[in-house]
């Protein structure tokens, strides 16, 4: 692979991402090869594909199965054609499309002096959400590394659907059409339209507030989320009304995997 000789001054995004359509033994083919080269460092991932409980329960959003999600592994790429990019050795992990794997550009540098704010591209639902890079010599921080806000998506508020205390309190999967709640923060498994909204936790995504100005909760990561506060109802029990906090994330050397912190 390359390396970038002497000191290298960066800022901004310097990755670049595709998402991956398919896999082979020493392959995957992409939407488009645009900004990859022969010789390139690359960060193979899967960012989904965990199963979670889907009952209407408190255990809504426990993760049953981590799947492929999480898995992950470092490429070089010794040949493109068209939009399949070949790399110098085979794929050594499972990987399934369906959990949205992506293809990441890994710069490699020598000396390296960060300018200015280094960040990543934001997760825009196939691809983003990384920042990754390697250096053999010196790094030198004369500038944040700030990635705040761009990984997994928060749920989106929803104003004025309900005016007096008649919200459903304890609906922990509530469908996409629901008024009785908002969106769920966004998790390492995949969201559906039958579970959208609701207390329960999307997997280490955050859970929704339920009722009047039910409060959402914290999305997890090694740890849990924080719980979400209770609604303006004081009838409603506080137990009851806050989203669910996100599930925190299994990690281990033996597993190694890594994941986007839940969204809120």
């Amino acid at each position: 692979f390359k390396v970038n000789a002497q000191t290298t001054n960066i800022s901004g995004v310097v990755n670049s991402y595709v998402s991956v359509s398919s896999l082979a033994f020493q392959s995957v083919v992409a939407p488009s090869s645009t900004g990859f080269v022969v010789g390139d460092k690359v960060l193979l991932i899967q960012m989904k594909g965990a199963t979670i409980d889907t009952t209407n329960t408190s255990s809504f959003g426990t993760i049953n199965s981590y799947n492929d999600a999480g898995n992950y592994e470092m490429l070089v790429i010794s040949a493109i054609l068209s939009n399949t990019i070949t790399f110098s050795a085979p794929i050594l992990r499972t990987y399934n499309v369906i959990g949205l794997v992506q293809l990441v550009k890994v710069p490699v540098y020598n000396n390296v002096n960060i300018i200015g704010v280094l960040t990543c591209s934001p997760w825009n639902g196939s691809t983003g959400g990384v920042l990754a890079f390697e250096a053999t010599g010196n790094v030198s921080l004369n500038a944040n590394i700030d990635v705040t806000g761009k990984g997994f998506l928060g749920g989106a508020k929803l104003s004025g659907q309900l005016g007096s205390c008649v919200g459903n309190t304890t609906g922990f999967k509530l469908p996409i059409t629901s008024l009785l709640s908002t969106n769920k923060g966004e998790g390492i498994t995949l969201i559906k339209p039958s579970f959208a909204k609701g207390l329960g936790a999307l997997a280490n995504g955050g859970g929704a507030g339920n009722d009047v100005n039910g409060g959402g909760a914290g999305g997890g990561n090694y740890g849990l989320g924080g719980h979400g506060g209770n609604s303006k109802c004081s009838s409603s029990p506080v137990s009851l009304c806050g989203g669910r906090e996100g599930k925190n994330c299994a990690y281990s050397n033996s597993n190694n995997k890594i994941f986007l912190g839940g969204g809120g």
